[in-house]
């Protein structure tokens, strides 16, 4: 087959060529910039919707041809400038950037048609984000040089070579055969010819080479501080946060399926995490701390926090709950995170969203979280003496049992006001349901009152008794709510009279306090 070589027509077009070449990169460039400001929109808001703002706005066939054209273009006049032994880098860094934004066209495009419709993706989100960024970058410098050498500037003053001295030949316009074949001993001997150029032309240059290696580290080192230790600085537990004007502090983060009562929470297998954070006001007027954008991550999945299960962990501080944080104020808060159970080895990581530039930027909290899911035995004694029970750091309750009695029926006294302003006292007689028992307990407590140590039993404590060889365990019921005296009547089952040892398992969240009321 016999073609005739383009060199000719391209030498003769060279201007006009560069020109095009301009166009449309600049063409390029501001479609790419425009699709990352839709990025980055789509990471602030989170939400994608096809029907009044589609992809499509911002993708079409006009700009895939542009990508393909200045691709081509750049590539030929690479060859062009390669047989001329002129500098062929420029036009081969447009060649490369206009390959990769056509590659990365195409994936956004399927991105938002097929996978973003189904849920927002926060770190493929900020992943696009920043590729949307860099390339936008890497089309400034790709502008100027191809604008100087589009109006004709002395470029060797700018350190290249002056592309009007492209002289057109009679060897540009021969006629050539073109055989497929590949020699390998040609490659290698131009892979050492190139070699022993550049060696050449480092040892001639080496103080100008020095110079641009040291501005280039400079460079390098200062973006890659910035990188790690100002825009992506990971915190760690108990160092000071400050973003969107709160000073933030994580404490403590733990994780458990238990609520304050040592029981499961949900049956569908599902944990919890609760973040323990003191969060402190920097502005003057009163604020609801946005709690919605600390986000946990757990390897690549994160979760939001919820405040739906409060209750469950009362008794570990102040729950966080909406309430507006006065100005130069400083709070505790417990934050609730609902998950499914992590693995041994998962990654655990806060991320509080930084509002503070349009970047929308995540801060990273390493977090060690506690497991306080498992039932741990705390401490134990038996009948006539005092135990204390801590229900959290603030708050513990001391009582002693001084009797128990099992019993058909009981007698117990209430006394009851008349209008004529006499209080009498009443004595009334239980009698326990068919197939129960009544238990007797006489308590006293040194640091609670009466209504409060019953609930405190009732809320937190079981029964558990030993029958033939047989364990049982019971949840309290209240046989008499309203009477005199420091005693509290239980319902049983009529077979713990035949148990050999009979405790109060007192179970405070996953510790486990054990009052041996018979036994050992």
């Amino acid at each position: 087959m016999i073609l005739r070589k383009p060199y000719a027509f391209l030498i003769k077009n060279f201007r006009k060529i560069n020109l095009l070449l301009l166009l449309l990169v600049i063409f390029n460039y501001f479609n790419t910039n425009s699709l990352s400001v839709f990025i980055k929109k789509y990471l602030l808001s989170e939400i994608y919707n096809p029907d009044s703002n589609p992809i499509s706005n911002y993708i079409s066939g006009y700009m895939y041809f542009a990508f393909i054209a200045s691709f081509l273009i750049s590539l030929l006049l690479v060859i062009l400038l390669r047989r001329k032994h002129k500098p062929i880098i420029s036009y081969f860094l447009v060649s490369i950037v206009s390959l990769i934004s056509l590659i990365f066209f195409i994936y956004i495009n399927n991105y938002f048609t097929y996978t973003a419709t189904d849920g927002f993706n926060l770190v493929r989100t900020r992943v696009l984000k920043d590729l949307a960024f860099i390339i936008t970058v890497l089309y400034y410098p790709l502008l100027l040089i191809l604008f100087i050498r589009t109006i004709g500037l002395d470029l060797k003053s700018f350190s290249f070579q002056d592309d009007k001295d492209l002289v057109e030949s009679d060897e540009d316009r021969e006629e050539v055969e073109v055989e497929v074949r590949f020699d390998k001993q040609r490659y290698y001997r131009q892979l050492k010819y190139y070699i022993r150029n550049i060696k050449y032309i480092f040892l001639e240059h080496k103080f100008q080479f020095f110079i641009i290696l040291a501005i280039f580290v400079m460079i390098f080192s200062y973006n890659t501080y910035k990188y790690f230790y100002i825009d992506n600085k990971v915190y760690k537990e108990n160092q000071n946060i400050r973003s969107n004007n709160y000073n933030i502090r994580i404490n403590n983060t733990y994780l458990t399926d238990k609520a304050y009562d040592g029981s499961i929470i949900s049956t569908d297998n599902s944990f919890f995490i609760i973040v323990d954070m003191n969060v402190k006001n920097m502005l003057s007027y009163p604020r609801v701390f946005d709690f919605e954008k600390v986000l946990l991550f757990i390897d690549d999945k994160y979760y939001v926090p919820t405040v739906k299960y409060n209750k469950y962990f009362q008794d570990m501080g102040n729950l966080y709950d909406k309430k507006e944080l006065n100005g130069h104020d400083e709070k505790n808060y417990l934050i609730v995170y609902e998950v499914t159970k992590p693995n041994d080895d998962a990654n655990f990581v806060l991320k509080y969203q930084d509002l503070t530039n349009s970047s929308g930027k995540l801060i990273n909290v390493v977090i060690n979280i506690k497991n306080i899911s498992e039932y741990k035995s705390k401490g134990s004694t038996s009948l006539n003496n005092e135990f204390e029970i801590p229900l959290n750091i603030d708050d513990s309750y001391k009582f002693k049992i001084s009797n128990y009695d099992i019993l058909d029926s009981c007698d117990y006294t209430i006394q009851e006001c008349l209008i004529n302003g006499s209080c009498p006292i009443y004595k009334h007689v239980y009698n326990a349901p068919l197939g129960k028992k009544v238990l007797e307990l006489k308590f006293k407590s040194s640091n609670k009152s009466k209504t409060e140590m019953i609930n405190f039993i009732l809320n937190y404590a079981k029964i558990r008794y030993k029958v033939d060889d047989t364990i049982n365990a019971v949840n309290l019921k209240q046989a008499i709510k309203k009477y005199k005296g420091n005693y509290l009547y239980l319902i049983v089952p009529e077979n713990i009279e035949r148990a050999t040892s009979i405790e109060l398992l007192f179970t405070v969240r996953s510790y486990q306090y054990t009052y041996t009321l018979k036994g050992e």
